[in-house]
């Protein structure tokens, strides 16, 4: 599955989405929560256990609990929220699914960025990159008049023996060192080699449980001090740019970097893996009402 116009043939009808749904929930057969095996089919997408009787449907307690939508028109959503690379608008979605108002994909949107924001992540280990990244006030500032602060990420970077690049990233409102050493605690193992720019805020790393090695500030030409992370501060903003058409609403920066690392990310930087992970956290979701998009979650993404 590498574009849209391959999803009708891979779950070409509800029976494959269900078929498929199955097999991602219960990877090792089927199971009822009485823990026999001994299930038979009553209708597709409803089972029943030979042993305690209770009726298990595949979509119960999930996202995809009680809509009133086919799973075709769910799969074809996330594949294209998986697959692509700038972020996804509401009005693209509605335009490439045919949904029938703006309000409806934006609802569709809110509750996919969620099991997005979801998705936990470990800790990065090893040798790791930090640096903090700065983001333009006056860009925010678009959507956030009375925000008088400047918008701030701590970004975490590292390379695994794959060639993979994994990172992790944390709006910060101080940088005080207090608030710099829990949000590297929150991002990178103990006993880790941190390597960070001279500044006096990441002072404290090396006092608890970090193997910190400052580099100097500015670069003589053709070195590269730290080749993971610096990247990030131009890529990352662009990526912002562009996916809030040019007008930050601080308020959701915290799901526009779950979003970031979800695309971008050693573990789903390839489309099918993102869209394999989406769906399978999908399945841990609970249903999400339309009235429960205003009440987020912190996000579990770095």
């Amino acid at each position: 599955m590498q574009s849209m116009s391959e999803m009708p043939r891979v779950f070409a009808n509800e029976e494959q989405c269900r078929k498929y749904l199955v097999k991602l929930r219960w990877p090792n057969g089927t199971r009822c929560a009485c823990g026999s095996s001994r299930m038979w089919e009553l209708r597709p997408g409803l089972l029943r256990c030979g042993q305690c009787r209770r009726d298990i449907s595949v979509t119960a307690g999930t996202l995809f609990a009680d809509s009133h939508q086919p799973l075709q028109r769910w799969f074809n959503a996330m594949w294209y929220v998986a697959t692509r690379n700038y972020g996804t608008r509401a009005l693209d979605l509605q335009r490439t699914l045919g949904l029938g108002s703006y309000h409806t994909a934006g609802n569709w949107l809110e509750k996919l960025r969620l099991v997005i924001s979801a998705i936990p992540c470990n800790q990065l280990f090893g040798t790791v990159e930090v640096d903090l990244i700065l983001l333009d006030k006056a860009w925010v500032r678009k959507r956030n008049p009375s925000w008088k602060g400047t918008p701030m990420v701590l970004a975490a970077a590292q390379q695994r023996a794959s060639g993979a690049i994994w990172f992790r990233l944390r709006r910060i409102t101080n940088v005080c060192q207090a608030n710099v050493l829990q949000e590297v605690r929150q991002m990178v193992e103990p006993d880790s080699k941190i390597f960070t720019d001279t500044s006096s805020r990441y002072r404290c790393l090396g006092l608890h449980g970090y193997n910190h090695l400052a580099v100097k500030s500015e670069a003589q030409f053709g070195e590269d001090l730290m080749p993971l992370v610096k990247p990030l501060n131009t890529e990352l903003k662009d990526w912002l740019r562009s996916a809030s058409g040019g007008a930050m609403d601080f308020k959701r920066l915290d799901y526009s970097l779950a979003e970031y690392a979800f695309r971008f990310a050693g573990e789903t930087r390839k489309p099918r893996a993102r869209f394999v992970r989406l769906v399978r956290q999908a399945l841990q979701m609970p249903p999400l009402r339309n009235a429960m998009l205003h009440r987020r979650p912190v996000p579990n993404w770095g």
